[in-house]
């Protein structure tokens, strides 16, 4: 019970750690995109003269930037931000549940069976978190998942040690 229990309290401090590091990656990336989408806006007004000069290419410019102003609430992240922390706290606080839990369970402040109750709770309220937030779009990076392992191992090793 105890290893089950572990696994879940670490596994929802991973998920916090990575939503809430994706939700920075999506602000950067929607920041990016309008940023991008206004220079170009703004240099259509300013570099008037170019237009003469080089047609061709301005008009390829204007045209992929308005593909761009279409196609912008179909990319991912973009937008996303908001919700990937708001699913991030929700986490966090399934989080504190499970380490209620943890040290209920650790000084025999429960039983067994009723750890186990409280267990299958929490994971209804994952999955409830998971469904809620599901067309989210975060992406399996390995070298993300591996940093916050590592961010993980480290949180869990200095407050349960």
């Amino acid at each position: 019970m105890r290893t089950r229990l572990w696994n879940n309290l670490s596994n929802i401090k991973f998920k916090v750690f990575y939503t809430e590091k994706w939700s920075k990656i999506d602000e950067f990336l929607g920041k990016f995109y309008s940023f991008i989408l206004s220079f170009v806006a703004a240099g259509s007004v300013a570099s008037w003269s170019l237009w003469k000069e080089y047609p061709v290419l301005w008009g390829a410019i204007i045209t992929i930037s308005q593909l761009m102003h279409v196609a912008k609430p179909y990319v991912p992240f973009i937008g996303d931000d908001r919700d990937m922390i708001e699913m991030s706290h929700e986490f966090d606080i399934l989080y504190l549940k499970y380490e209620k839990l943890w040290y209920d369970l650790e000084y025999d402040k429960l039983s067994k069976e009723d750890a186990e109750d409280q267990l299958y709770v929490l994971k209804k309220e994952e999955c409830k978190i998971e469904k809620k937030y599901r067309k989210l779009y975060c992406p399996e990076i390995k070298r993300f998942a591996e940093d916050t392992q590592k961010k993980t191992y480290h949180f869990l090793s200095l407050n349960f040690s």
